[in-house]
């Protein structure tokens, strides 16, 4: 460790309260560190603790004492509750914060078995990307939640379609679009409205009560939640704003629970007769993904299974349609496009201006700028919760005129008709058209039927000369150049760029300049870097930069960047991205704010923490506000050596200045990001001070507040509370690999039980042999398992069981030997026996 003298550190649940202001930087520690909630020694946690240093630069940086949830988990031997669609008499459910208590009262065993069946089917467990709640992404787009995995995109898009109708309402701008939000409060309120809307919107279409599920710990056993009934939508409202619920429903469960109150607001048996298969339907379809049922439910109210309009007969069959008179969301789907089904005019034109979008399994979210969409210029704009970090994407549609002439399909054979002036002027237009058409289909995804239209657009263009100048070769020159322009194919290479489709840009350059035999220009080089860029293609972009000194072709700034990007994750072409940066640097031209971002992604790949404060002192020179990737990129780049690497490690005086200047990244009122603390993380572990990185961890509820409702990116769930997740941990597990037993599992008791951090069957499994491998090589007199060091082996055994990971009849032998004398041991040791026999 870069930190050795004597000095304990305690961080976790049960800290000593918080010690002055001393030092930014850690100093030496003993050999004993204590933290979670095991103590370190037999005789259990101390009661007294030394205190953690924090710095002055970071005040209060390591005090936060976390608070376990107060509320206990109910046992599930309780007897049923009446059914939620009746009103209980003795309501024990917790107060939601309405102005009249509402009626609440536990599922039960048999109502949540037919719940669960109507949401999952019959399958044994549930797909993991629904273990979410409702978190914020802190991508500068307000009404953007993040999804942490497949799945839940179609109850997440339908969310935000009505957080942004509501913030649209409440913050106008005055191009109809929204405004920038105030504050973090408003679109919790945003949120909460938008749930509220929803839920009293399918309670008109039924009884007019929303049955509001809370106090949902286990996805899998619903019978131990509690339901509200409420009766107007105020107390939906209200009680959707109370402080408790909203932590709830920002929590793994948030999502599901959610669902379940939309299912039971409508009722189950309604939900199945809005369908047309009652007997098999399910809300979940194949990997986890929403149906069409579930999407129309928190859409229109009704769990209808298509998407037009009414209802259709089909040989006696009665399919069941959208009944509403109008839908304030729509939906535009691509399997529309491909003559798979069909979208009615309701959905196709919504009053609010806003769609969700279905396209290969995932819904996304389009909406209209201006109030008049069916004027001939129209605004839009698109955005994909799965590429948050991207933002919103601006679309004009433009309605072409009567007179306009739109590419044929035989468009060369068209133009060797025309034989006047005229037509030769017209070619660049109609070329144009064709481009824009081909850059349109691949940047929709389409890349073969782009690749296919200019392959027609050549193979027709050269048998037409060929034969023009066969027939008629003394007035060939009055026609114009039948092969097809360069600027065709730049347009093939920004529709590719969109895809990240560098292999094929790679192609595409040799098809033009070895086939066509056309000399590239700066566009075509500007397009095909910026194809390596999105690709992180670095040696696609090392020839194309050879290519462009051979032609002696002068690259732009934007195209220098577009290199700078697609080199910078590489540590092979670390001197060209250098000479990159510094060229662009040396023009005095403007520089973009993502060649900054692309720059200090450079120095986190190659670790020149040399160059980070001053790129990071010339953003702000230029008035570029840097991405929250690129901050954390710039803060990774203090890392120590490499622990495969023959690197020199480094040294305590150099390790102290490495995390001073980490630190001089931010300013003193940065708002921390969940990636950006899990920079930190990999700094301090990476140079010896993983102790104090736990530390950091567990103040990060008291430090920095605003992380538990917006510092989402997209490597964070909801898991955790948003204060930490599971890439928050891997640096410190890895980095504690070496150290006791005890140590070891005070660090995954911190993760598990401190941060409510749920770990991965990949964290299990490393973790699983280490526990049985250490507990008696640590203490092998004893002669087995140390009766206190059970309960570590116990919590992971319980968990590897939860989750279905195998463990080997090695380890099952070694259990069977060295734990003998405990029996929760032994116990879980015969389960897992009887599984694999």
């Amino acid at each position: 460790m870069a930190s050795g003298s004597n000095r304990e550190v305690a961080f976790g649940r049960r800290t000593a309260r918080p010690a002055t202001t001393e030092t930014l930087l850690p100093k030496g520690r003993s050999e004993t560190a204590k933290f979670g909630r095991r103590a370190m020694k037999d005789a259990g946690l101390s009661s007294v603790r030394p205190p953690v240093p924090y710095s002055n630069r970071l005040s209060g940086f390591a005090g936060g004492l976390l608070k376990r949830d107060a509320e206990g988990c109910q046992s599930d031997d309780e007897d049923d509750t009446p059914s939620v669609f009746r009103r209980a008499t003795n309501p024990r459910a917790p107060r939601l914060g309405t102005a009249q208590d509402p009626i609440s009262e536990r599922i039960g065993s048999a109502l949540s078995t037919e719940l669960r069946r109507l949401v999952f089917g019959d399958a044994p467990g549930y797909p993991s990307g629904w273990r979410q709640g409702f978190c914020f992404a802190d991508c500068g787009v307000p009404y953007c939640l993040v999804q942490a995995r497949g799945g839940p995109c179609g109850v997440l898009a339908a969310v935000m379609a009505f957080m942004l109708k509501l913030m649209r309402e409440e913050f106008p701008a005055g191009d109809g679009g929204l405004a920038t939000i105030a504050s973090p409060s408003d679109r919790v309120l945003s949120s909460r409205g938008a749930m509220a809307d929803i839920l009293w919107g399918i309670a008109e279409s039924s009884t007019g009560v929303v049955y509001l599920v809370h106090n949902l710990r286990s996805i899998e056993r619903p019978q131990r939640a509690s339901v509200s009934t409420l009766t107007g939508k105020a107390e939906v409202i209200t009680a959707l704003e109370a402080s408790t619920l909203y932590e709830q429903y920002s929590r793994d469960t948030g999502l599901i629970s959610f669902v379940y109150s939309a299912l039971l607001t409508r009722g189950l048996d309604s939900v199945r007769e809005d369908t047309d298969d009652p007997e098999r339907v399910t809300m979940l379809g194949d990997h986890g993904y929403c149906t069409q049922e579930l999407v129309n439910l928190l859409l229109v109210g009704r769990a209808a299974s298509n998407t037009f309009d009414g209802y259709r007969d089909l040989d006696g069959l009665t399919l069941r349609g959208i009944q509403a008179a109008s839908c304030p969301i729509g939906l535009l789907s691509l399997y529309e496009h491909f003559k798979c089904l069909e979208v009615g005019e309701k959905l196709k034109h919504p009053t609010a201006g806003i769609w969700l979008v279905c396209a290969e399994s995932h819904y996304s979210l389009l909406y209209a700028i201006g109030p008049n969409v069916d004027s001939d210029v129209v605004e839009l704009r698109y955005f994909d919760q799965l590429m948050a970090d991207e933002g919103e994407y601006r679309i004009t549609l433009r309605r072409p005129s009567r007179g306009t002439v739109e590419p044929p399909r035989g468009l060369l054979r068209a133009l060797v008709t025309i034989k006047t002036q005229s037509g030769a002027e017209e070619l660049s237009r109609l070329y144009a058209l064709a481009g824009a058409a081909i850059e349109a289909t691949a940047a929709e995804g389409d890349v073969p039927a782009a690749r296919q239209l200019v392959a027609r657009m050549e193979s027709e263009g050269d048998v037409t000369a060929n034969h023009k100048s066969f027939n008629d070769s003394r007035r060939s020159d009055k026609f114009p150049r039948l092969p097809i322009p360069l600027s065709v194919y730049s347009a093939l290479a920004r529709g590719l760029a969109s895809q990240g489709r560098g292999a094929d840009c790679a192609r595409l350059w040799d098809h033009v300049t070895k086939w066509r035999l056309l000399k590239p220009d700066s566009d075509f080089f500007e397009a095909s870097l910026h194809c390596g860029a999105t690709a992180k293609d670095p040696d696609l972009a090392t020839r194309l930069l050879s290519e462009a000194e051979a032609h002696g072709v002068h690259l732009s700034h934007l195209a220098r960047s577009h290199a700078l990007g697609a080199v910078a994750h590489s540590r092979k072409h670390s001197r060209t991205a250098w000479e990159l940066y510094s060229s662009m640097v040396s023009s005095r031209e403007p520089i973009a704010c993502i060649t900054f971002d692309r720059a200090l992604t450079a120095c986190s790949t190659n670790r020149w923490h040399n160059a980070v404060l001053s790129i990071v002192r010339s953003a702000e020179q230029c008035a570029c506000q840097l991405s929250e990737a690129a901050i954390a990129h710039a803060i990774r780049a203090f890392r120590g050596a490499r622990p495969s690497s023959e690197e020199v490690a480094v040294s305590a005086a150099a390790a102290e200045l490495r995390l001073r200047n980490a630190w001089g990244v931010i300013r003193e009122d940065h708002r921390m990001t969940l990636r950006q603390m899990n920079a930190f993380v990999e700094v301090y572990c990476s140079l010896g001070y993983w102790q104090e990185a736990v530390s950091l961890v567990l103040s990060a509820r008291e430090r920095w507040p605003w992380m538990g409702d917006g510092a989402k990116t997209e490597e964070s769930g909801c898991d955790g509370g948003g204060y930490a997740n599971v890439h928050t941990f891997k640096p410190i597990l890895a980095a504690v690999q070496g150290e006791s037993f005890e140590e070891y599992f005070a660090v995954w008791d911190a993760m598990v039980l401190d941060c409510s951090v749920t770990p991965t069957p990949e964290l299990m499994k490393e973790a699983l042999p280490h526990a049985l491998v250490r507990q008696t090589s640590v203490f092998p007199s004893f002669g087995g398992m140390r009766t206190s060091m059970a309960s570590g082996v116990v919590q992971l055994l319980e968990l590897a069981y939860s989750r279905g990971i195998a463990i080997s009849q090695d380890q099952l032998d070694q259990l069977r030997r060295d734990a003998s004398h405990v029996p929760a041991v032994q116990q879980l040791v015969r389960i897992c026996t009887h599984l694999k026999g």
